[in-house]
């Protein structure tokens, strides 16, 4: 009988833009809070920004449309996937996600739980929670080391559900909602006689910009989406502290939240 194990990820990012005066501004903390990295750590991430630019670039290829993908949750579930596998399937997954050949696997996940572990607690002013959680079905022989290392390294929810009651279903769902604060509160709607384990990450962001924007200043400005069509839409507008690049091809700026751990990079195509 085919026994599926599937990927499932919640992604939930609330951009806040609170008026603020210039005044009360002025004094904010922006001194960003140092991160302490393994030695493994940068080459970890270094392995998940290229994961994550193929994987955006092979999404973007067949969609034409508006969409919203998170790298870091696709990259976290697949990792605990590769603590499953063995052989051949451990290969392709790890070149699959860039992590080096030479890469053990207890370094990528202490790279992964020494990080994840600063970042949830780095700035006061952002609200960031990613959760993890392995649901399998009653009766399936899931090995002990792997829920260990699920538990220990990843702090991941793991239990054994009866995937033929619906009790299973809403369990699964209700996880999905309270670790993106309600936003997401479906992320299944059946669970099939194949399906032995769902390997799941919720990611939420909240935070407010560093340099925040004054309400007030808010107007309708024309904006051109593909088909050449032009519609007004809120617009804001400000002074604001930030970091600008252009290159052949694009326009880039870098706006920073809280004291400045994490920042936002909007990236546009030139005209032509």
């Amino acid at each position: 009988m085919k026994k599926n194990i599937s990927i499932l990820s919640a992604l939930a990012i609330l951009l806040l833009a609170v008026s603020c005066s210039k005044e009360n501004n002025g004094e904010a903390d922006l001194t960003p809070k140092s991160i302490t990295l393994t030695a493994a750590a940068p080459i970890a991430i270094q392995s998940s920004n290229e994961f994550g630019i193929e994987l955006f670039t092979k999404v973007t290829e067949s969609e034409n449309k508006n969409l919203m993908l998170s790298p870091l949750s696709a990259s976290t579930a697949l990792t605990m996937l590769l603590n499953g596998c063995g052989g051949d399937t451990y290969s392709q997954l790890q070149g699959t996600l860039k992590y080096p050949a030479e890469m053990s696997i207890s370094e990528i996940n202490e790279a992964y739980k020494s990080l994840v572990g600063q970042l949830l607690k780095v700035d006061p002013k952002v609200q960031l929670a990613l959760a993890n959680a392995i649901f399998y079905r009653n009766g399936f022989n899931v090995k002990p080391p792997f829920l260990a290392t699920m538990s220990d390294d990843y702090k991941a929810r793991v239990k054994g559900l009866d995937f033929g009651a619906p009790s299973a279903l809403t369990t699964i769902n209700k996880w999905a909602s309270d670790n993106t604060k309600g936003k997401i509160p479906e992320v299944l709607k059946e669970i099939s006689g194949d399906d032995i384990m769902f390997i799941m990450n919720a990611l939420y962001f909240n935070g407010d910009w560093s340099y925040r924007f004054d309400k007030s200043m808010t107007q309708k400005l024309p904006f051109h989406p593909d088909g050449g069509t032009t519609v007004n839409v809120p617009t804001m507008k400000g002074e604001v502290g930030s970091k600008l690049a252009r290159d052949n091809g694009f326009r880039a700026i870098e706006m920073p939240y809280g004291q400045t751990n994490f920042t936002m990079v909007v990236i546009v195509p030139d005209e032509s």
